[in-house]
């Protein structure tokens, strides 16, 4: 029995360092690429704009975009410029599914 419990003890220590040592990698990865982003970023701002503008189109062509999306967006946008379609502040809205639940 007394083996028995200190298996799973040893069982139970080695599953703890393996998600601490994993943790660890993960928050080394996520600080290397935070670091990395940063630098990037600032190498990227000291481009000139034509080249910004150009690194910038690259990146949103590079972008998946829900057509679909875009079109409806679109369409709503002229809607309320036109005042065909009204909009509801988020406290209205609010205020109104309150009501409802009570």
């Amino acid at each position: 029995m007394p083996n028995k419990a200190l298996q799973r003890t040893r069982t139970s220590r080695a599953a703890e360092l393996s998600r601490w040592s994993c943790r660890m990698r993960a928050t080394k990865l996520s600080y290397t690429m935070e670091t990395e982003l940063a630098e990037l970023k600032q190498s990227v701002l000291a481009l000139p704009a034509e080249a910004r503008a150009d690194l910038a189109e690259a990146l949103w062509d590079s972008l998946e975009v829900d057509e679909e999306a875009v079109d409806v967006a679109i369409r709503r946008a002229a809607e309320i410029d036109s005042g065909e379609a009204t909009t509801v502040s988020h406290a209205e809205v609010m205020r109104a599914a309150r009501s409802a639940i009570r």
